[in-house]
């Protein structure tokens, strides 16, 4: 392990943060979901682990990283705490012995949750014997969610990633290190081997793909949207994982992408819950949100010059028109479950009440008639914007005005 990697702990960054509220908050979903509706227990494996913490924790400034977030996850739920075992994998030596440390401790306080199982070893070695381990006895794997986070593009072997979810019930949640990708794919116009990208991206074939992208004239930003247009695809073909969505990150001092967190899955409810979540943490009391975190271009960038909302508010008026009524749930929950479609169930909320705003649209009553306007809605208080919005529940419906 270089250097850097070694030195990835030691500072806390504000997308590290991002990162760990996003895996935190949708693995307490996800496991909840899967054990009450399935009645099974659910497997977290941490492919990269790390030590379990950020920062100094001789200083008092440790940060929990993902194992111990996900022991926190647990610890709150009695019932999770038994149904979940968890499985954190890291090859660093000195990191994994901070890992025990740091795991072990956690458990001596924690006893209501399942003792975690620890491996030092390599993401890729390790998977035959963590599948023997979670076979269900009918030829699949029990519920997992695999989050694999590691510091550069090295060991993150997409035959490995694919092998767990292709199984039913299996997701994950990957960093997506774009930043390493594009230093990568620079030997592409080269005659140099580049066996990281054919591990990462798991065929030659897809390589060969991507040195076109490289030698060709598209722009950065063109380059960056096909590479991980691969890399979906790749997903969809090889893992039969129909619902991806990516969370761009930018860098905090630059103008560029620093990685992509990638979640997959093969059902409509978790990728609806991954863009809910994804979309609140980019969102802020002057910014709607998206799918990526902006940091160093924040403030550049206005609600009022975006297309993409215009064009949300384009598809539920085209959806009304004719004279057609639709329930709020059938615009909050069937439109954002089309794979293709990477808004938000709050952003289609919000742009309804936009829309109600500018007298586009009127609320109606369940009677489908009467007209509900926002003064005799309940109002709630936006957690980020602070204001008091009217409510738009989803059994009322809309109609144009």
């Amino acid at each position: 392990m270089g250097s850097s990697d070694k030195e990835h702990f030691d500072e806390y960054a504000y997308q590290n943060k991002i990162k760990h509220i996003i895996f935190q908050n949708y693995f307490a979903v996800y496991a909840k979901i899967i054990s009450t509706r399935w009645k099974t227990n659910v497997f977290l494996i941490d492919g990269f682990a790390g030590r379990g913490h950020y920062g100094n924790p001789d200083e008092d400034q440790a940060f929990a990283g993902s194992p111990i977030l996900a022991l926190q996850a647990l610890a709150r739920d009695a019932q999770l705490g038994t149904r979940v075992q968890t499985w954190f994998i890291e090859k660093d030596a000195d990191h994994f012995d901070n890992l025990e440390q740091s795991v072990n401790s956690f458990v001596k306080i924690n006893k209501g949750i399942r003792k975690p199982i620890l491996t030092n070893g390599e993401f890729v070695e390790t998977l035959q014997p963590i599948l023997d381990e979670i076979e269900d006895g009918g030829g699949g794997i029990k519920p997992t969610l695999l989050f694999v986070d590691p510091c550069g593009i090295s060991g993150v072997g997409f035959g490995t990633i694919s092998s767990i979810l292709k199984k039913p019930r299996c997701e994950l949640l990957l960093f997506f290190n774009y930043d390493g990708v594009s230093r990568t794919m620079g030997l592409l116009r080269t005659d140099r081997d580049t066996p990281s990208l054919t591990e990462l991206f798991g065929s030659s074939d897809r390589v060969e793909h991507l040195r076109g992208i490289a030698q060709s004239d598209m722009k950065p930003r063109e380059k960056e949207d096909a590479v991980i247009a691969a890399y979906i695809q790749a997903l969809r073909d090889d893992a039969r994982a129909d619902f991806v969505v990516p969370f761009r990150v930018e860098y905090e001092h630059r103008q560029a992408t620093s990685h992509y967190l990638i979640h997959a899955s093969k059902h409509s409810l978790p990728f609806k819950i991954m863009k809910d979540m994804m979309w609140e943490v980019s969102r802020d009391e002057n910014w709607e949100g998206s799918l990526e975190l902006l940091q160093a271009s924040k403030g550049t960038v206005h609600d009022f010059l975006r297309s993409d909302l215009a064009e949300v508010d384009r598809q539920i008026v085209e959806a009304l028109s004719g004279g057609r009524i639709l329930s709020v749930g059938e615009i909050i929950e069937d439109f954002p479950e089309d794979p293709g479609n990477l808004y938000s169930r709050g952003c289609y909320r919000r742009r309804l009440l936009q829309l109600e705003a500018s007298g586009k649209i009127v609320v109606l009553d369940e009677d489908r008639e009467t007209v509900l306007p926002p003064g005799k809605r309940r109002k709630s208080r936006d957690s980020k914007t602070k204001k008091q919005v009217p409510t738009i529940a989803q059994r009322l419906f809309v109609r144009l005005s």
